[in-house]
């Protein structure tokens, strides 16, 4: 659901990223604001255009970032008190630094000064040092109450697990991904008689064309368990579908009917595809 009056700000990632729009219009309806998030995203400008616009609807007055309130008017000339930004520092080797952490949590013991709340976004999170990474830990434990910390990075897999629990996650993709998932998905079957016909094209594979693909799909699945950290529900039968096709690889080196295997791995897939497929 769209904020009401600011489908605007999101025109140019409606289309684009979806989940990370509905992820965004759900806290603000709801005003159940995180005291930290983390944007991923490879595609560095629209990762900070879209946090820019959360920033905008958090401290706006009626939360609709319309610029009808003089936080909003503020905002958009780059001059809001209570908006902070903090970003790698140096000529060729860029890097976050310590000193910047420190100067992030120190605003943070800060109440705002025009809004009723306070944006700090620290960008590039991969950039900086394992000091400078426990050095906001506690911070992300004990945030103040009116504070939103905002990370950005590349990839989830380049921050710390213990800031990654201590987060909301916001995930953008580029095309790349986006295309790579699609293709990815169409392999999942919609019914019996798809996954058999599946298994039928794939038997005339060579074992070694075969314990590729396989390894692929695991591969996928598993990067959809990891990264998709917004809807973590049914984890446990996720991880039950991934081993079973770690079984399916021993059964194809251990030269097991092929026919067999490929029946049954479509099938797993197939009653397994609500956990895999976005709705």
């Amino acid at each position: 659901m769209l904020l009401l009056n600011s489908s605007d700000l999101f025109r140019p990632f409606i289309t684009s990223e979806p989940l990370a729009v509905e992820l965004i219009s759900k806290a603000i309806n709801s005003k159940k604001i995180a005291h930290a998030y983390i944007f991923s995203g490879k595609n560095h400008q629209n990762l900070i255009e879209l946090v820019q616009v959360f920033a905008k609807l958090l401290l706006c007055e009626s939360l609709n970032g319309m610029d009808n309130c003089q936080n909003c008017q503020v905002f958009e000339h780059n001059q809001h008190p209570d908006y902070r930004i903090w970003q790698p520092e140096g000529e060729k080797n860029k890097s976050l630094k310590l000193a910047q952490v420190k100067d992030l949590i120190s605003v943070n013991q800060k109440k705002p000064i025009t809004s009723k709340h306070q944006v700090l976004v620290l960008d590039q999170i991969n950039l900086l040092s394992r000091e400078g990474c426990n050095a906001l830990l506690k911070t992300l434990e004990e945030p103040a109450k009116y504070a939103t910390i905002i990370i950005t990075v590349d990839s989830f897999d380049n921050v710390l697990p213990t800031i990654i629990s201590r987060c909301q996650l916001i995930q953008l993709k580029t095309e790349e991904e986006k295309k790579e998932k699609a293709v990815s998905e169409e392999i999942i079957p919609n019914s019996y008689s798809q996954a058999a016909n599946f298994a039928k094209e794939y038997e005339t594979k060579t074992k070694e064309e075969l314990i590729d693909f396989l390894k692929s799909i695991q591969h996928y699945l598993w990067e959809r368990v990891k990264n998709d950290y917004s809807e973590q529900l049914f984890f446990e039968q996720k991880i039950e579908v991934i081993a079973k096709i770690e079984d399916y690889l021993k059964y194809l080196d251990g030269y097991v009917n092929q026919k067999l295997i490929l029946d049954n791995f479509f099938v797993l897939l197939f009653e397994n595809r609500k956990f895999f497929i976005t709705k």
